[in-house]
């Protein structure tokens, strides 16, 4: 019989991402939609478009805010502004979570996000661009689902892999009170460019602290 895992830290996980900043491949989407279409501002139109879309995934996409408490501990952030170096943001985070793992073992730990998918992966792609190694269970590759020392609040309440839920509804479900937040995850990116690092943080920070009260409800 396999020996039930002890969880002596719950790490709760909020990441703000934003589009690739790497020259060689914006250039490669622009030339993509330069050879399929006539109309230069379409193909214009269209590589801005992808441009965008990468900062969904951690393969070309890029980390400007990654926010976490433990237990029931303080909220603290690693972030960067736009043109600041992503991989002292990604090193700290992981740097922070080895001195956890050294005090309870790294098989002790639990993170918990919304959409746990996302910024588990987004942060396993990311440490493997930058060849950053974390304690196990950080950013794992190859992991059988029961064996993930993840755990996703949204999964959680839609108990399927193809539910959906947004943090914010779940919150307003439970009763519980989250403030104002005046920044749609999908205006991150438009925040940065006008240089509100600190609005940024604040939001990542607010949804470290809903996920937190979220998964104490559930």
């Amino acid at each position: 019989m396999a020996r039930e895992k002890r969880i002596l830290a719950t790490v709760y996980v909020d990441v703000e991402t934003v589009p690739t900043s790497r020259p060689d491949v914006m250039a490669r989407l622009a030339a993509k939609h330069l050879g399929d279409e006539k109309d230069p501002e379409k193909a214009q139109k269209k590589a801005l478009e992808d441009h965008r879309k990468t900062s969904l995934d951690g393969t070309f996409g890029e980390v400007v805010c990654i926010s976490f408490a433990v237990d029931d501990g303080k909220v603290r952030s690693f972030f960067r502004e736009l043109g600041g170096s992503e991989c002292d943001v990604v090193r700290q985070f992981a740097f922070a979570m080895d001195d956890l793992a050294r005090d309870v073992g790294a098989a002790n730990i639990l993170y918990v996000a919304h959409n746990a998918d996302f910024d588990r992966l987004f942060l396993t792609k990311r440490m493997t661009v930058h060849r950053l190694d974390g304690p196990p269970g950080l950013a794992p590759r190859g992991e059988k689902p029961w064996d993930l020392q993840w755990q996703c609040t949204m999964r959680t309440w839609c108990d399927t892999p193809q539910g959906r839920i947004s943090l914010a509804d779940l919150a307003l479900a439970l009763s519980l009170p989250v403030g104002k937040d005046d920044l749609p995850g999908s205006e991150v990116y438009d925040a940065m460019l006008r240089g509100e690092v600190a609005r940024v943080v604040s939001h990542c920070e607010r949804d470290v602290e809903i996920v937190r009260a979220v998964w104490q409800r559930l």
